[in-house]
């Protein structure tokens, strides 16, 4: 509020509401499809046995009490994680940043920003992080509303953990 912009700047409010919707769930898809060729690679690279899809009944898992639980904890987690580096970082490295490249700067930097606090559980995680923080931040870019962005992380994060069975 202290800045003098609308909090629409910042991704707050209703402002690119629906374009945000629509793009998240046409942009998470294929994004899921990356992160299943992600883990064919790392199985293979390391001739394990993991199935590639560790749970794929995913009714029955996302009905497990203990599933809905941490689904719902990380939901809420990814809203609070993009509202921070999408709404408030990037936004305002957006306005801060010069140049006719300054909305990629702003991606890069949040992007970076926001893989750094997975390091402490692996280098590839973390890279792997930073990687989402690119698609996220180029989906933030394209409609600026902390409403898909978010619910995109919550789906490709349940995804990851919950039915592809990617253990940390």
């Amino acid at each position: 509020r202290g800045s003098g912009y609308p909090l629409a700047t910042f991704g707050l409010g209703f402002r690119h509401l629906l374009g945000s919707l629509v793009e998240a769930i046409i942009f998470t898809i294929p994004a899921l499809l990356v992160v299943v060729a992600i883990k064919w690679l790392v199985i293979q690279a390391s001739d394990s046995a993991a199935p590639l899809i560790a749970h794929p009944d995913v009714a029955a898992r996302l009905a497990e009490p203990d599933v809905t639980r941490w689904l719902i904890i990380y939901t809420i987690t990814c809203f609070v994680q993009e509202l921070i580096v999408r709404g408030a970082i990037q936004s305002g490295l957006s306005l801060f940043v010069t140049g006719p490249r300054k909305d990629l700067w702003a991606i890069v930097v949040a992007a970076l920003l926001f893989s750094m606090p997975h390091l402490h559980i692996s280098f590839l995680f973390a890279s792997l992080a930073f990687l989402a923080g690119l698609f996220w931040g180029w989906l933030y870019a394209r409609r600026p509303n902390l409403l898909g962005v978010p619910l995109s992380h919550a789906v490709v994060g349940g995804f990851v953990f919950f039915i592809a069975g990617t253990s940390l």
